[in-house]
């Protein structure tokens, strides 16, 4: 795959990133936690990943964890995954801290992020997100 750095992202229709070293890895077009899905359902063995994201909720911290990211790059980052980032050792490069991740419509919270609130272990995270993008999907 070519390789790309971090400004790359803004300039690519890439909403996610997976870089191991500077090899990218891994990129997708989709939105929200998908991409970081996608990714850890494609089982790869890299370690200390850099994961560059668009945006970074809790929700996508916890997968970019179970990905086993040490960097992740983002403009925009809630403040519940900037701390999970630092419970869990992840160095974060950003732009903007946000109180919370706001849900595609605009109309209230993002409902991963929402969902994982409250949960501090990853593999419960990540579990709790696949039962509400399930919930999600059974509601459209």
């Amino acid at each position: 795959m070519q390789q790309l750095n971090s400004n790359e992202l803004n300039e690519s229709n890439y909403t996610c990133i997976v870089k191991n070293n500077d090899e990218v890895v891994f990129t997708s077009t989709e939105r929200g936690v998908k991409p970081l899905l996608d990714y850890i359902n494609e089982n790869h063995e890299y370690k200390d990943i850099t994961v560059i994201d668009r945006i970074i909720g809790k929700g996508a911290m916890c997968l970019a964890i179970k990905s086993r990211a040490k960097i992740v790059i983002t403009p925009i980052i809630s403040k519940k995954a900037l701390e999970l980032a630092d419970k869990y050792n992840v160095h974060v490069e950003y732009k903007k801290v946000v109180p919370g991740i706001i849900n595609r419509t605009g109309t209230g919270p993002c409902p991963i992020e929402n969902a994982v609130s409250d949960i501090e272990d990853v593999e419960e995270a990540y579990n709790i997100i696949l039962d509400t993008l399930k919930e999600l999907a059974k509601n459209q």
